[in-house]
């Protein structure tokens, strides 16, 4: 890419006072920059991460890289989080019951707008929320995480955190619910054609006792994929936080593009890959405690 943060940084500053060489060296090795080969520089940031040492932040110098990521991540994790749960939760349950009543008027009125809903722009959607319901008829607030004005320790801020998150969250579960739906539809359905379920509903089980045993083997490739996306939780959604100016990490990832922030890039992206190998991992555990034939083989 053209162009250099660091000297739009050193130009920044000389704008109100003028630097020395020796103070534009000192500058430059502070934020890493160096003329070095690529290898060295790699190495050399590997070095820095072990030792906690993530960078400087260039658009917000001197703040450490690190300092501006913990301070968002934790919205992003609320907000990702919540949405996340609710949603696996509410379309895995309404796709288990629809395939067991698979055909009937019910089933194909959700199936349609689950469908409906997977394939909705979830962006579109979230312009929309903000239009009507703040900009035109100010139910909810228009941006930002809670109201500045007021104190962290007062009840009023807790309940601005509230009415600020609805509108983001609304979005992001209603976005998610048809890919859980419509996998786990599927799965029950591809899972009550084996012949163990088969031979339970001959022998006059009952439908409760049914459901709860395709429920065990038709929600393992959904929790797959919850693994996968309880990794992304802290990636967040930029353009759902940038729609709604929701201070979480997606917003920063955004804004360290714009400004060649390579240190907050870095590490955000170094925090997302961990997130994603340890909840593939937790999975892999749980995957041997709910699966039997896993540990059979």
């Amino acid at each position: 890419m053209p162009g250099n943060p660091v000297d739009a940084v050193i130009g920044t500053l000389q704008q109100s006072t003028t630097l020395t060489p020796q103070q534009i060296l000192s500058l430059k090795a502070s934020l890493g920059y160096t003329n070095g080969p690529i290898t060295t520089q790699f190495f050399q940031f590997v070095a820095n991460v072990f030792s906690g040492n993530f960078g400087t932040s260039i658009q917000y110098y001197p703040t450490p890289a690190i300092n501006i990521i913990m301070q968002s991540i934790v919205w992003t994790v609320l907000l990702f989080g919540i949405a996340l749960i609710l949603s696996f939760l509410i379309g895995n349950y309404l796709g288990l019951r629809s395939a067991h009543k698979r055909g009937s008027a019910s089933d194909s009125f959700t199936s349609v707008i689950s469908l409906f809903l997977y394939s909705f722009p979830y962006f579109w959607m979230a312009l929309l929320f903000l239009f009507f319901l703040s900009i035109e008829f100010h139910i909810f607030p228009e941006a930002g995480a809670y109201n500045h004005l007021l104190s962290p320790s007062s009840p009023s801020y807790y309940l601005s955190v509230v009415t600020h998150i609805i509108l983001p969250l609304a979005t992001l579960i209603i976005a998610s619910y048809g890919a859980w739906y419509l996998g786990m539809r599927n799965n029950t359905i591809a899972t009550l054609n084996d012949d163990y379920l088969k031979y339970a509903e001959m022998a006059g089980l009952r439908k409760s006792t049914i459901v709860d045993y395709s429920k065990k083997n038709a929600i393992l490739p959904n929790l797959t994929g919850f693994a996968l996306s309880l990794g992304n939780i802290i990636s967040g959604g930029i353009l759902v936080e940038m729609v709604f100016s929701y201070p979480g990490l997606g917003f920063d990832i955004y804004n360290a593009v714009i400004n060649e922030d390579f240190p907050v890039l870095e590490t955000s992206f170094l925090l997302i890959i961990i997130s994603v190998l340890v909840a593939n991992f937790i999975m892999d555990l749980l995957y041997y405690r709910l699966d039997p034939r896993i540990r059979e083989g």
